[in-house]
């Protein structure tokens, strides 16, 4: 028998090794290529997990051993175990300073909210695209849409009326039209002034 002709299985956590049919202890395993005609590398493959041995009673301790490593593909690398997110502690959320008169952007909004709520900013602004969906659609097919606490929408015809150019002075007809108010919920502003 050549050394190129070598099979080398691995039994994963129990460290034997069958060599052509024949077995044998290996503290550290190792893989060899495929059969080819000339000599290859040998790699190491990983090292089989050590768990503590089960304890009767349970204990804090032996809840926090890791379970035993998936066996090894060649090729891919073991993804760890998933483990549940420990609970977040509740945290204050402050707005980010801006100077007076500077709005506050979508993306700012989306941080806020999200850290708030604990929730991705994904969601976030999922559910924002919603309601700002829902409020034009209401107010376009119903005439108005509130929100609680915030303010309503409201959809409202102005006549036609005379006007006069700010430039020349000259008399304009003003065409009637359809707009759109927003009037601010009393809440709102007891809240804001």
């Amino acid at each position: 028998m050549h050394d190129c002709e070598r099979v080398i299985f691995i039994v994963e956590g129990k460290g034997q090794i069958h060599i052509n049919g024949a077995m044998a202890k290996s503290p550290r395993p190792q893989v060899s290529a495929p059969k080819s005609k000339t000599p290859t590398a040998v790699k190491k493959a990983e090292k089989p997990a050590v768990t503590a041995p089960k304890a009767k009673t349970p204990s804090p301790a032996a809840a926090k051993v890791k379970a035993p490593a998936a066996p090894a593909v060649k090729g891919k690398t073991p993804k760890p175990p998933v483990q549940a997110p420990a609970p977040a502690a509740a945290k204050k959320v402050t707005t980010p300073s801006r100077a007076a008169g500077v709005v506050m952007t979508k993306k700012e909004l989306l941080e806020t909210v999200s850290a708030t709520l604990q929730l991705s900013k994904k969601e976030v602004a999922a559910v924002l695209d919603e309601i700002t969906g829902i409020a034009y659609r209401e107010t376009k097919k119903n005439g108005a849409f509130a929100l609680p606490g915030f303010g309503k929408f409201v959809k409202q015809k102005r006549a036609a009326r005379k006007g006069r150019n700010p430039k020349t002075g000259a008399p304009i007809k003003i065409a009637a039209r359809t707009v759109v108010k927003f009037r601010l919920a009393k809440a709102a502003k007891d809240a804001v002034l």
